[in-house]
């Protein structure tokens, strides 16, 4: 295991924050620039524990009762800003991921 790999602590935590994650970079990667804002809006509602049926209207087939999800976000401009980096368990902006850039 690596130095700054650890093992889950929470694994509901773990698996939240994996999920939402998932759900950022796979379908929120095909919205349209104008339709992320309010993507955004959704998801940080969806986490917080809002009731989305009454908040946006929606028609559900089935009992959906809200509640909070254990997911430690950054503050950010947009959620599609963060990822999730599974090893240290920690929500970090992604461009902090990415390489500096060197002139060769």
């Amino acid at each position: 295991m690596d130095e700054e790999e650890k093992p889950p602590k929470n694994i509901d935590e773990f698996l939240a924050n994996v999920i939402i994650m998932s759900i950022v970079w796979s379908i929120g990667a095909i919205l349209e620039e104008t339709a992320r804002p309010k993507f955004h809006e959704y998801m940080l509602d969806l986490i917080k524990g809002e009731n989305l049926i009454e908040t946006y209207q929606i028609d559900m087939m089935y009992n959906y009762e809200p509640r909070p999800i254990a997911a430690k976000l950054l503050d950010c401009q947009t959620i599609f800003d963060l990822c999730y980096d599974e090893k240290k368990q920690v929500w970090q902006n992604w461009m902090m991921t990415v390489p500096p850039y060197k002139v060769p």
